[in-house]
């Protein structure tokens, strides 16, 4: 992907907050952009509030998640866009994790994913529905907006379909399909910078991201164990 997180210093605003950003050049935006965030988007953003992190990884001391601190862990050490707290709090809102084993784990990531991209496409929406074309200052941002919607709109689609490919162990075309979803996440954040507006989306292109890398990384872990 070429893309590397800027550092793990994240706060209550989510990991789009402070210096968490897969993109290159995000980071110094990434202030003026929760500035732009309304209170909708917070409602329809839940993986922005549950995913926020800490410079520290906490470790659940429940038995019953020792697979899933052992698999982030393993997730974040092998890949670097991976961030051991994010994914452990993002396994912790499905409790069917609790006693998964690995194979279920990769499909309660991918059904994470899908969440995500279905809530973020519905913030899309709502911003779309706030912002004035007329105005200077927000043509940038519409416009971006419109191509962000497009996008997350067929990746809700293509997660679904890396789901049917998982469960009937087509591990390479699921592979394929949540490596397009993490690219539509970057090429829309990129849209924003390309006209050169600060984007609104950076909480949730991250969290996109990295939920994708998330889910790459269990698959690989599932068919290197297979």
């Amino acid at each position: 992907m070429g893309h590397a997180l800027q550092g793990v210093q994240v706060d209550s605003r989510g990991v789009g907050g402070v210096g968490f950003s897969p993109y290159n050049g995000v980071a110094g935006t990434a202030q003026n952009t929760t500035k732009t965030m309304t209170l909708y988007s917070i409602f329809f953003l839940l993986p922005a509030l549950l995913l926020s992190t800490t410079t520290a990884t906490t470790i659940t001391t429940s038995s019953d998640y020792d697979l899933v601190n052992q698999t982030c862990k393993n997730a974040s050490m092998a890949d670097p866009n991976i961030n051991c707290n994010f994914c452990i709090k993002a396994f912790q809102t499905s409790p069917s994790s609790r006693h998964a084993n690995l194979t279920r784990l990769g499909l309660i990531s991918i059904n994470i994913l899908k969440h995500n991209v279905m809530n973020t496409t519905c913030l899309i929406k709502n911003l779309l529905e706030n912002k004035d074309e007329k105005k200077e200052d927000e043509k940038g941002i519409k416009a971006g907006l419109k191509d962000c919607l497009e996008l997350y709109s067929d990746s809700i689609s293509t997660v679904g379909e890396a789901a049917r490919d998982y469960r009937a162990q087509r591990m390479d075309d699921a592979n394929v399909k949540i490596s397009s979803v993490m690219d539509d996440s970057c090429t829309c954040e990129d849209g924003f910078h390309d006209v050169g507006v600060a984007s609104p989306l950076t909480t949730q292109n991250n969290s996109t991201f990295q939920l994708s890398a998330i889910a790459l990384s269990i698959m690989d872990m599932f068919s290197f164990s297979s």
